[in-house]
């Protein structure tokens, strides 16, 4: 018995500089790419109400993102990211009768899209990573562009526009394998991009939201 206990301990210890090993594989250098999903949730939403006067309300809606980059050290990667965010909307808070405005106008019900917006951000983000064997937490920083387009229910408004983007996120990797990790996310954009007056070119407020995200991601 004592034979086996022994052999049993030794072979543990003969594998520790294998099992380091197999931990300092999940955070070397090398590229990367990956895809997740992600609810977007509208942080405008007071702001919206307010200008409107009660009669709009903000539609969250879901989008993707697909990313790929380098991490250079155990603590630091650069990554590309794109974030489509389609069918947000800004929709009627209540019922509201055009016709008392325009007999030809018709009523509108309750939860009807009358502005939509599909949104297409690329930004450059810094990755700071602290790796812990299979989990890496990390702090996200990023800084691009966004192409907003916008369309309203009466074909008044069909435009697109250019806007500065900037993104904040915190997260963490979580190994399957050395080459394969699943990711969770929470990350904020921002950008310079008017919305409450589509039909303006300058205005008070900005199209920001909340994104929880997951995904995949894959190692080289």
């Amino acid at each position: 018995m004592f034979a086996r206990a022994f052999a049993i301990v030794a072979a543990l210890f003969s594998a520790l500089p294998a099992l380091a090993g197999d931990d300092e594989s999940f955070d070397r250098s090398g590229w990367y790419a990956g895809l997740g999903a992600q609810g977007q949730y509208y942080l405008l939403q007071d702001e919206v109400e307010q200008e409107s006067l009660g009669l709009l309300t903000v539609g969250n809606t879901v989008g993707f993102m697909a990313r790929g980059g380098y991490r250079l050290t155990s603590w630091f990667a650069a990554e590309l990211a794109y974030e489509y965010a389609p069918g947000f909307a800004l929709e009627t808070a209540r019922q509201i009768d055009l016709g008392a405005i325009d007999p030809s106008l018709p009523v509108v019900l309750k939860g009807t899209e009358l502005v939509g917006v599909d949104g297409h951000t690329v930004t450059l983000n810094a990755k700071f990573l602290l790796p812990v064997w299979r989990i890496h937490p990390y702090l996200m920083l990023g800084l691009g562009g966004s192409l907003v387009k916008i369309e309203d229910r009466f074909g008044l408004v069909d435009a697109s526009k250019v806007a500065v983007a900037g993104r904040l996120g915190v997260g963490g990797d979580i190994y399957i394998t050395k080459n394969l990790l699943f990711y969770l996310e929470l990350s904020g954009l921002l950008t310079s991009f008017d919305l409450k007056d589509p039909t303006a070119k300058q205005n008070l407020a900005l199209l920001y939201y909340l994104a929880p995200q997951g995904g995949l991601q894959w190692r080289f």
